[in-house]
């Protein structure tokens, strides 16, 4: 007699048993996690997109056991953080542009002192040679467009040697108070005369010295909070013979009139001073 292999009961074998049911729903709903939805309300958000929402907007959420007036609350908090935040930006941009416009407005006022400031030198001289010598008066000018302020004159000259070199000569001031006033715009004034008497057009005629004129000019402009301004000049005096007469070995000379020239040195202003003796005792 042949014996049949025993065969299972069909019903029986394809019976799944409770154990491996729950591990099958436990992979789906973790597999449905990964995929971005929620295993249930209250699973973890694994999802990066989701995470970073989340942690921008609580109210997008609603996590197991919220009431609805506790994600009203986070709602409001979300619009008063994100209101805020464009105000705080707002605030940056309309300082920075604050900023800006204040810096192009000094410069406009630097630009506009600059133009309109005043700036004076002494452009030429007034000569009126007499019997006793010639008077030499400096011009002292001012080219700005506003008055000055808080003038001083003075001038100063005599009869150097021949030899004597401009660069190491001190070219002093009188002690006598500096001249005071104001000059306004495009205006002149005339400082103290000097006088070049007859014995030293004598010796410049004959070449046994020279003569020299010098001045300096400080003031301030009208506008506040200016610095003082300086301006330093240098000339030599050279008499013109008109006529001459000789009386045994003296020839004595007739001018009725002279010429200037400025000097090598001596002549500046402002910061092109700062190592010229006419900057010193301002």
């Amino acid at each position: 007699m042949t014996k049949r292999p025993k065969t299972g009961n069909p019903a029986k074998s394809s019976r799944v048993s409770p154990r491996t049911e729950t591990r099958q729903e436990k992979t789906m709903a973790e597999s449905k996690n990964n995929q971005g939805g929620k295993g249930n309300e209250d699973g973890p958000q694994h999802h990066w997109l989701a995470a970073i929402i989340n942690k921008i907007n609580p109210a997008s959420h609603h996590p197991k056991g919220r009431t609805d007036q506790q994600r009203t609350k986070d709602a409001n908090a979300y619009e008063t953080a994100r209101a805020t935040t464009w105000i705080a930006i707002f605030a940056f941009v309309t300082a920075i542009l604050a900023g800006l416009q204040w810096c192009a407005v000094v410069g406009a006022n630097r630009d506009s002192t600059a133009v309109q400031r005043a700036f004076v030198f002494s452009p030429d001289t007034n000569k009126n040679c007499i019997d006793a010598g010639c008077l030499i008066t400096p011009i002292w000018q001012n080219t700005g467009n506003t008055p000055t302020a808080e003038l001083r004159v003075a001038d100063g000259g005599e009869l150097v040697p021949m030899d004597q070199k401009p660069e190491t000569f001190t070219f002093p001031l009188p002690a006598k108070t500096p001249l005071g006033g104001m000059i306004g715009p495009h205006a002149a004034i005339l400082s103290r005369s000097i006088l070049m008497t007859t014995d030293d057009m004598q010796k410049v005629v004959e070449a046994k010295g020279r003569f020299w004129i010098w001045g300096r000019a400080v003031y301030r402009d009208v506008f506040d909070k200016t610095k003082d301004h300086i301006t330093c000049f240098a000339v030599e005096a050279t008499p013109i013979p008109e006529d001459s007469t000789t009386l045994g070995n003296v020839t004595t000379v007739k001018v009725t009139t002279a010429q200037t020239s400025i000097l090598a040195v001596h002549n500046c202003a402002d910061d092109s001073c700062k190592n010229d003796p006419c900057s010193s005792g301002m």
